[in-house]
Parts: C-alpha cells; sequence; structure tokens
C-alpha cells in the first residue's frame, strides 16, 4: 500500500507539473494581439477562443483578452466598459498568479502589464489614488523582473514609461514619487525605449507598434520634438486606413507637429465598419483639425462625435468647438447656445473640458481676432496667424489680456516660423507683462523661451526660463506646462 501511495502521489505529481500555464506567443496569439490594437475586438476574441481550445494552458490568452478589455474600456470611454475590464482585470491577474510559470520572464511582467493598463484606466475614470498604487505595484513587478531577467526586452518598454513619466513630476511633488519607491528620469526612460526599438529592428518583437507609438508621444510631449516625433510614428510602417488606433496615433502626432492637412487626410480615409470598434474621438479630432484649417464643415464632425460617443469626456470642449465655429461665421446667438450646453453637458475632469467650462462661464465673448490666429497657429499655418495679428492697429482698443495674449501669439508664430529671436523678444514681453495675471501666457512663453534656449545651447539661459516657468501658477494648463518644465531641467542636467 505504500509503495501504491507513492507511485500515485508521484503520478499526480507529475500532472501537475505538466498542467502548469506557460507563456507562448503563436502565431494565432500575434495575430490576435495585432487585431486588438486595430479594434478588430470581435475577431481577436474568437481567435482567443480557439487558442483556448487548442492550448488551455497558454497564459498569454488571458493576458491578451485583457489587453482587448482595456483597449475597449479606453476607446469607448463608457462605464460598462470600464466595469467589464476590472472583471477582466481581476481574472487576468488570477489566472497568470495560479497558472503561470514563475520561472518565465513573463510571469511577472504580464501582471506589471495589466496593473499598468489598469492604472491608465483608472486614472481616466478619476481614480488617481487607486492608480497611483496600481503604477506602484507595476513598477515593483518591473523592477524585480530586471533583475532576474536582465535579457528580457520587453520589460524596458515599460519600465522605460514609468522612468520618463517619474522624472517629470514638478519639484514639489518629487517628495511623493520617491515616498511610494518610484524613481527615473525623462532621459533614462526614453533611454530604454530606445534599446527596445532598436532590438525590434533585428528581432521579431511582437509589441513594436505599441512601442512606436509610446516613444512618438514621449518625443512630442516630454522632449518638445515634435518633428522627430513625426518622423518616428511614420517610420514604423502603419497603415492608418487599416487600423484606428494607427489612424489615432499618426494623425494626433500630425496635429502637434503642425501637419493638419495631413491629419484631415488620415482621418477622413479611416477605417469604418462593423468589424471595428466604435471610435467616436476620431471625429471629434476631424473636427478640431478642420476647425483650424477654417473649415465650416468641422461642425458636422463634431456633431457626429456628441452623437455616438457614451463616454463624459471631451463634450464640454465639443460644445465649446461648435460654439466657437457659430462665433466664426458670425452667429452670436448660436456660440451662446452651446456654451450654455458646454456648461451643463458632459464632466470636467480633462484640461480640455475643464477650460471649456471656463469660458462658459466668463459673461464676455472671446476676441475673435485672437481666436482666429489661436486656431490658424494649432494648425501650423503660421502665416496666416501673424497676418491677422501684424497687420492691424486694433489691438490698441483691446483689453490687457487680449493685449498680453496677442503678444504670446506673435512669440508662438516666430518660433513656429524659425525666427528665435523674435520670438524671444515677444515671451520676454509676456513674461514682463503677465507674470502677475492669472492667464497661462507668461508660464507658456518662459516655458518656450527655455526650450529656444537649450535648443541653441543657452543652457543657463534655459535653465532660468524653465524655473520661472514652475515659479508661476496660471489658472490654466499649469500641471501641464510645469511637467514640461521639469521634462526640461532634467534634460539639462545630461548636457
Amino acid at each position: 500500500m505504500k509503495h501504491i501511495l507513492i507511485i500515485v502521489g508521484s503520478l499526480l505529481l507529475q500532472g501537475s507539473l505538466l498542467a502548469q500555464g506557460h507563456f507562448t506567443m503563436t502565431p494565432e496569439l500575434d495575430k490576435a494581439y495585432t487585431l486588438s490594437f486595430d479594434l478588430r475586438l470581435v475577431e481577436a476574441n474568437q481567435l482567443l477562443d480557439q487558442a483556448e481550445i487548442d492550448d488551455p494552458d497558454n497564459v498569454l490568452i488571458p493576458y491578451i483578452r485583457n489587453y482587448s478589455a482595456f483597449l475597449r474600456a479606453i476607446v469607448t470611454d463608457d462605464k460598462a466598459s470600464f466595469d467589464a475590464f476590472e472583471a477582466q482585470k481581476k481574472a487576468t491577474l488570477e489566472a497568470i498568479k495560479t497558472n503561470g510559470d514563475k520561472s518565465s520572464p513573463y510571469y511577472r511582467y504580464c501582471q506589471a502589464e495589466v496593473r499598468l493598463q489598469w492604472a491608465i484606466t483608472r486614472a481616466k475614470f478619476g481614480e488617481y489614488i487607486g492608480a497611483l498604487q496600481d503604477v506602484r505595484k507595476s513598477y515593483k513587478l518591473l523592477k524585480k523582473n530586471a533583475e532576474l531577467h536582465p535579457e528580457f526586452v520587453a520589460n524596458k518598454k515599460s519600465l522605460g514609461v514609468i522612468h520618463a513619466l517619474v522624472g517629470t513630476v514638478p519639484p514639489n511633488y518629487a517628495w511623493a514619487a520617491k515616498a511610494i519607491g518610484l524613481s527615473g528620469t525623462i532621459e533614462q526612460g526614453l533611454g530604454e525605449i530606445e534599446d527596445v526599438l532598436q532590438y525590434a529592428k533585428t528581432h521579431d518583437f511582437a509589441f513594436e507598434e505599441e512601442t512606436v507609438v509610446l516613444y512618438s508621444f514621449l518625443q512630442l510631449h516630454l522632449r518638445a520634438q515634435p518633428d522627430r516625433a513625426w518622423k518616428t510614428i511614420r517610420s514604423v510602417g502603419f497603415d492608418p486606413k487599416q487600423s484606428p488606433m494607427a489612424c489615432f496615433a499618426i494623425a494626433g502626432v500630425a496635429q502637434y507637429s503642425g501637419h493638419t492637412d495631413e491629419a484631415i487626410r488620415i482621418l477622413q480615409q479611416r477605417p469604418q465598419g462593423e468589424q471595428y470598434l466604435e471610435f467616436p474621438y476620431l471625429d471629434l479630432m476631424l473636427g478640431i483639425a478642420m476647425l483650424r484649417k477654417g473649415d465650416p464643415k468641422a461642425e458636422h464632425s463634431i456633431k457626429v462625435f456628441l452623437k455616438t460617443t457614451r463616454g463624459q469626456h471631451y463634450i464640454k470642449q465639443a460644445y465649446q468647438l461648435l460654439a466657437w465655429n457659430h462665433l466664426l461665421n458670425g452667429d452670436q446667438v448660436g456660440y451662446t447656445t452651446n456654451m450654455k450646453l458646454a456648461r451643463h453637458k458632459g464632466q470636467a475632469d480633462i484640461e480640455p473640458d475643464k477650460a471649456a467650462l471656463r469660458e462658459a462661464k466668463r459673461s464676455d465673448m472671446p476676441n475673435l481676432t485672437l481666436l482666429k490666429a489661436r486656431l490658424r497657429f494649432d494648425g501650423g499655418y503660421s502665416a496666416a496667424a501673424y497676418k491677422l495679428l501684424a497687420d492691424t492697429d486694433e489691438h490698441l482698443s483691446w483689453s490687457p489680456r487680449d493685449q498680453l495674449e496677442r503678444i504670446y501669439r506673435l512669440g508662438r508664430i516666430k518660433q513656429q516660423q524659425g525666427n528665435s529671436r523674435a520670438a524671444l523678444r515677444y515671451y520676454d514681453q509676456t513674461i514682463a507683462q503677465g507674470s502677475d495675471s492669472a492667464a497661462y501666457f507668461a508660464c507658456s512663453a518662459a516655458l518656450q523661451s527655455g526650450i529656444i534656449n537649450e535648443q541653441e545651447g543657452n543652457l543657463q539661459a534655459a535653465t532660468t526660463a524653465f524655473k520661472i516657468c514652475l515659479d508661476l501658477s496660471p489658472d490654466q494648463y499649469k500641471s501641464g506646462l510645469h511637467q514640461k518644465a521639469k521634462a526640461g531641467l532634467n534634460r539639462l542636467k545630461k548636457k
């Protein structure tokens, strides 16, 4: 009997070992991951269903399901998708911890990615403290994984993003990041991501497209290098006609780097159909691009967004954009009507909606000339913007705030045109006249002065300008401006 029990126990143990889950990126799972990125989620999940039948012990199956649920929650922006993702997140973490091979580099990496995706989603839905806790858990998993598996390249992708973002934390909040165990610099993070992209040039790397998108966005917003970001996003061979996410990424960088005509073309040719998850924000992006160009048909795209979105974000901004479109076409009643809607519809959790609400609460209408110039500049049409502001004396009767904005926008236009000397003169005027103003113009002028001086090698002047930016506390865009100024100071430490 003793020998029989030993044999039975041995067989049971062997069976348990054989049943241990594994992490294998098969061609089918690689395709499911790509289909998820392309928002063809039904097809992706069909492949995953079949994979569960063929290879039930492959723990990458629930991981890719989690990625699909994450994208659905982010794109649809609705509570039902958020709740579904939360349930999927719990099931995925349980599957990894229970069945995953603890010796695999994917064991901690997949848990960290799930935590990071959940953090991004929680932050979008206003759960900031919980999001920070998940970032911390993700970071600890990635750090441990890097110690155990230093050769595992995918680890650097996520660590790089966290290191870069931590490097932008303003000085007055740096203690908080340190207290919860987070550390890093922008250059450290971007360097890690660059290592991943270099590896992907000579190896089959499943997460290459995702890494390129992350890198281009970080170049754009943390390095203040829109031209390099545009070159990066165009280098990977994305086809925006086949993927709404590729369309979002390329058009997003295009809009921020002055390629508005290209953004409009890409957004108008985006893929649509039952096989794709509906992505209403792309209609809003198209409306914004067309408004910047001065195309009155922008209204149609903005209204499509309002009709199709299931979320609460960007709604106030959409009504503000409709109001601007009416004002630009001489319809003050339409402006007032839409600004009332901006005041009462949607939520004010993100900066574009907060800005719309601030304007909706004002009793006066925007300065029409400044509004036109701002839109043309944001679209990259600097010559048209300059003509609006420079070829008239009407500003002599403007309010002090509008006159301050005019000087600031002239600086931005000259910077866009490559005339840094003129830009710096306008920025100096803006800082001198606007440092005591609640408006963001002086703070942004200081940031841009820092960027120009950094690019020209005037490191002491750049440092001074970035510090001025951090010393100012405008009522709008403060967090983003301070983040970029901190990023600038961190870049200068490396020079």
